[in-house]
This record gives structure tokens, C-alpha cells and sequence, in this order.
């Protein structure tokens, strides 16, 4: 039965989901003009609306209903926010924490890796990291 199954989200779920996605994008954005980084909540990327969209639409398939109702929707929410907030803090996720020279050489490193190692290849971590301050990277 469940595979026949392919619950859609309802309207009151739908409008939920649209407020939700706006109140968080604008108290990050209110968060960022006040550069309150320590309280800033994690904004939400469109990824991450459609993730909760999917985990919404797999509770209503888990009860074999057709509709995911506003229920679903809170409770796709809570996850989102208890998973996402736990990953922030445990350090696992960093969202715009990173300085403009932090992001550059960031990018700068990305592409030596790239250069490096192609893919399919592979390198131990130690190597790399020699190889890296080799040429001009600090370790650190």
C-alpha cells in the first residue's frame, strides 16, 4: 500500500511552509544587519525547504495518508530545527562564519586539492598537508 502512496502537501500545509521559510530568512537577514553572529538563526536555503517538504510528505506516506497536512509540516519542522540547530552547535555545520580572506583561501586551497588530486585518486591526509606548506600554505 505504501508504494501506491504519494501523499501531496495541503494548502494550510503549503501556506505554513511559505511563512515559515520567510520568517526565517528575514530574522537572519535582521540578525546579520545587527552582525549578531552568536544569535543569528541558520537561514534556511531553498535545499533545505525542499527537504522539509519531502520529510512533511514521507510522515503522511509512514500513516498511509494522501494529504500532508499542517501537522506533518511542524512536525518536519521541529526536526529541521532540532537537527540543524544540534549541528551548528556541535560545531559539524558552520554557516557564514567565515571572513572574505577566510572564504579566499578557502577557495585557494580547494583548487590546489583540486589540481592535486584528481578524481579517482588518492593521497594521504598527512601528504597533502606536506605537500600544501610545501608550497606556501601555512599548516595552521
Amino acid at each position: 500500500a505504501r508504494s501506491q502512496c504519494f501523499p501531496r502537501l495541503s494548502e494550510a500545509a503549503q501556506d505554513r511552509l511559505a511563512a515559515y521559510y520567510v520568517e526565517i530568512r528575514d530574522e537572519a537577514r535582521k540578525a546579520a544587519e545587527r552582525d549578531d553572529t552568536d544569535s543569528s538563526p541558520v537561514p534556511v536555503t531553498v535545499r533545505q525547504l525542499e527537504a522539509i517538504i519531502r520529510i512533511s510528505e514521507s510522515l503522511a506516506k509512514m500513516g498511509l495518508q494522501t494529504t500532508a497536512t499542517l501537522e506533518h509540516v511542524e512536525m518536519a519542522i521541529e526536526l529541521f530545527r532540532k537537527s540543524t540547530m544540534d549541528a551548528v552547535k556541535s560545531g559539524v555545520v558552520a554557516y557564514n562564519v567565515a571572513t572574505d580572506p577566510q572564504r579566499e583561501r578557502i577557495h585557494r586551497l580547494e583548487d590546489k586539492i583540486r589540481r592535486r588530486v584528481h578524481i579517482g585518486g588518492n593521497i594521504t591526509t598527512r601528504r597533502l598537508l606536506d605537500e600544501m606548506v610545501a608550497l606556501g600554505e601555512p599548516e595552521a
